[in-house]
């Protein structure tokens, strides 16, 4: 009887926990939600709709940390979403010169998960469908009516916050947790609080000035095409050209590629605004660089490819640059951010970006379970520096694959990574954290 009361106590403790809410979009907001269920936390999930919705289609390429995180600590391996297991990176240059030819499979452990492609909007409904199973600690409404549940104002009370919503309801909150790419999905505590606010708004305008100079991207899923195509079906390949522009396919499903590639802004709006009809500007704007003679390209990709921009000539990834906020709490550690909110994602044949956001929700959850709000902004001091070691591994990847250089330039660059093996020691660098 003792015992069963000490659980009765103890359940009465859980029931009557303040929640977090977790206000964003995309992946990362579910993710963060589930993240706190599983660490025995309970939470309220605001998703919102993004304001370019494009960011959140495409594919997505989850490392082995990732797959190893939903399937074992979070109990999704019966909830395996449809996609293909990758074993093997390929990167040539448009001349067909091989500059990496990378083992995925040898960079996991024994106990690892796997590098998987999928498309990003099946992660995203898989967790969604996640938050919303019964009999959990997480309560979570229709993402299609949080339009109508806009965050009007935060109040501050006696541990935690008040959240008014634009419905009219009040709840009570212990903190809240802004994954959203929009700084002002969650208003200020205190809208006169002018140093607050100043500082904000000169993270937007950094976080504005870095969007700007971040490349566009696109990315189409198609047929596997039947004739010539050289890799097999768990493998990568990415074509790098000198004017700092690149190709990558990757296998989404076993009939299924998704090819991505990056343009210059001013590329990118001239597409948008080509007729249907004129979908040739895509080849046209690569052989401008030079002409690729890889048959990956001329005798395999471009014939699908073109046929699918014909279909969808206006579909326009943006990236989002991945730059680091100095501040990952606000109103003294009430507003907790995370994710994407705190440095975006970018164009990679692997998502190392999507890793790290994964890694913040995944040890700010624990956190939060372990020690609560108790040291939150040393905690989350320590994770930005880690975050920044991981990004600068990403951006020397660019050395290669998005400077543009010269004909002689990009010559001397190649023969380099082709002889010392640069590119494929920074891939193995960048991706050592997430294996």
């Amino acid at each position: 009887l003792k015992l069963q009361f000490l659980y009765f106590i103890g359940f009465l403790r859980v029931i009557n926990m303040k929640p977090y809410l977790v206000v964003g979009e995309s992946i990362v907001a579910p993710l963060m939600a589930v993240c706190l269920r599983g660490a025995g936390l309970n939470a309220h999930l605001q998703h919102r709709k993004p304001a370019v919705q494009a960011v959140d289609n495409g594919s997505i390429m989850l490392t082995p940390t990732i797959t190893n995180y939903l399937t074992e600590d979070l109990g999704l391996a019966g909830a395996r979403p449809p996609g293909n297991m990758v074993t093997s990176y390929y990167s040539y240059d448009n001349a067909s010169n091989i500059l990496m030819n990378l083992n995925l499979d040898g960079l996991r452990g024994d106990d690892s998960g796997t590098f998987f492609c999928c498309q990003r909007q099946v992660i995203e409904r898989l967790l969604l469908r996640e938050c919303e199973k019964p009999g959990r600690l997480l309560e979570h409404e229709n993402p299609v009516k949080m339009h109508d549940t806009e965050i009007v104002a935060v109040s501050q009370t006696q541990g935690g916050v008040i959240v008014r919503f634009s419905n009219g309801k009040t709840e009570a909150y212990k903190a809240i947790i802004n994954v959203s790419r929009d700084m002002d999905a969650v208003p200020l505590i205190n809208t006169e609080h002018e140093l607050a606010q100043k500082k904000r708004e000169e993270i937007k305008k950094v976080y504005n000035r870095a969007e700007s100079a971040a490349p566009f991207y696109f990315d189409w899923t198609i047929p596997i095409p039947q004739e010539s195509w050289e890799l097999s079906q768990d493998e990568l390949a990415e074509i790098v050209h000198r004017q700092g522009r690149r190709v990558f396919v990757r296998p989404v499903s076993a009939t299924e590629l998704s090819v991505c590639m990056t343009m210059t802004r001013r590329a990118a709006v001239e597409m948008c605004n080509t007729p249907a009809s004129h979908y040739s500007m895509v080849k046209s704007y690569w052989d401008s660089a030079d002409p690729i003679t890889h048959n990956l390209w001329t005798q395999g990709i471009l014939p699908a490819l073109q046929d699918a921009v014909r279909k969808e000539y206006k579909r326009v990834n943006f990236t989002t640059p991945t730059y680091c906020h100095d501040d990952w709490l606000e109103e003294g550690g009430r507003i907790i951010r995370a994710g994407p909110a705190a440095h975006g994602s970018s164009c990679q044949p692997i998502d190392v970006s999507d890793a790290i956001d994964f890694k913040d929700c995944f040890y700010l959850a624990e956190h939060l379970a372990t020690n609560g709000t108790v040291d939150i902004g040393d905690f989350l001091e320590s994770r930005r520096a880690e975050v920044v070691d991981e990004m600068n591994s990403i951006a020397s990847l660019d050395d290669i694959s998005m400077v543009s250089r010269s004909k002689l330039g990009f010559a001397a660059r190649r023969t380099y990574h082709m002889w010392t093996k640069a590119y494929s020691r920074g891939w193995k660098r960048a991706l050592r954290p997430f294996c």
